[in-house]
């Protein structure tokens, strides 16, 4: 008798199991429903003739589009996405992918950055849209700091003027970022503060030993140190 009861609990145990697996996937079932299988597809051609417009008024017209699927998720304030207009624009026999890259470019024009964020099926594309203005830059370079006295120069040429001819020199090159190189003066010392990459610590050296200083000053321009025949005197 005991063996029989035995036997009735765990048939009991394991109807309660499969009955929560079953409860718990009917709730995930109500958020994810199942579509055709998965199969090798070829791009569909399609034909864009966008009049210009709001973002929804164009997801609107592509939705409406056979056999694709353009799906856009925002990724922070949705309120940005709102203000996203797109200009007219038309395409002949493209497609998905095609189209993707067409927007990104449009996107980053506005201040949006849009990625892919699955791409299996050409025919059925997800992207991912969120502000540039919430992602911060990755620094491509190590950070280098050095400082300089200026003592010997001030008396020819004042601080703004050197730290104006610094900055104009590293902006000469369009590809340098204005915030990439930080000056700045401690007045009580007279030392000059640089941060940025080596190139930026370079230019500066060379911008330095080309500025007038005091004839009678035994810096060493590119050093801030006494020259070697200044110590041999």
């Amino acid at each position: 008798m005991k063996t029989l009861l035995r036997a009735a609990a765990v048939v009991l145990l394991l109807t309660s199991a499969a009955s929560s697996r079953a409860a718990d996937v009917k709730s995930i079932a109500e958020f994810i429903t199942t579509s055709s299988p998965v199969k090798t597809a070829e791009p569909v051609n399609i034909n864009v003739d966008f009049p210009g417009g709001s973002m929804g008024k164009f997801l609107t017209a592509i939705g409406k589009v056979d056999g694709v699927s353009f799906n856009i998720i925002t990724a922070g304030d949705t309120a940005d996405f709102s203000k996203i207009e797109l200009p007219a624009f038309a395409l002949r026999n493209t497609n998905l992918l095609t189209l993707f890259e067409v927007l990104r470019n449009l996107f980053e024009q506005r201040g949006f950055s849009l990625n892919l964020a699955g791409g299996g099926n050409p025919n059925s594309l997800v992207c991912v849209v969120r502000s540039l203005e919430n992602t911060k830059p990755q620094l491509a370079f190590p950070i280098q700091f050095l400082s300089f006295q200026l003592a010997p120069y001030l008396s020819e040429q004042s601080v703004d003027e050197i730290v104006g001819a610094i900055h104009t020199a590293w902006e000469l090159e369009p590809t340098h970022g204005p915030d990439a190189l930080h000056v700045k003066f401690h007045p009580g010392t007279t030392i000059l503060l640089i941060s940025g990459p080596a190139e930026g610590i370079n230019l500066t050296r060379s911008v330095l030993a080309e500025l007038k200083r005091d004839p009678s000053s035994k810096m060493n321009p590119r050093t801030g140190d006494a020259p070697p025949w200044a110590e041999r005197k």
